[in-house]
């Protein structure tokens, strides 16, 4: 497969004048975890039914919190951040995994929330 299929469309793809070539050792060992690896979250998700929901997020609360958030700009030459916020410029979107058996779902920020403090202002 890779003398006559992968090796000259790497070729066409990466030279200018398209020539045989084979794979190091080396890179088709990477190739080859890279396909097992798209083969079985292929069959993972084709066979298993995984429960993910999304979560939009607006501001709860007025001081910064570095697991849900992020700064518009971050504040240069500050010692220490304003924690206040003025106002939220994007909202932000957390997915979460339920696992079942009464645990906790396994929550992930996709994107944190963004805010604009004082220290924006001041440097």
């Amino acid at each position: 497969m890779e003398k006559f299929s992968l090796g000259p469309f790497l070729s066409s793809v990466v030279d200018e004048q398209p020539r045989q070539k084979l794979l190091s050792p080396a890179h088709a060992r990477a190739l080859q975890e890279i396909l097992v690896a798209a083969y079985e979250w292929n069959c993972k998700v084709k066979s298993q039914i995984i429960s993910l929901d999304y979560h939009v997020n607006l501001l709860t609360d007025s001081s910064f919190d570095e697991r849900s958030m992020q700064y518009l700009e971050k504040p240069k030459n500050v010692a220490d951040p304003s924690r206040l916020i003025i106002a939220a410029v994007a909202m932000g979107l957390e997915s979460s995994e339920a696992k079942g058996g009464g645990t906790q779902p396994y929550k992930v920020w996709q994107e944190k929330i963004t805010v604009l403090t004082e220290d924006y202002f001041s440097s």
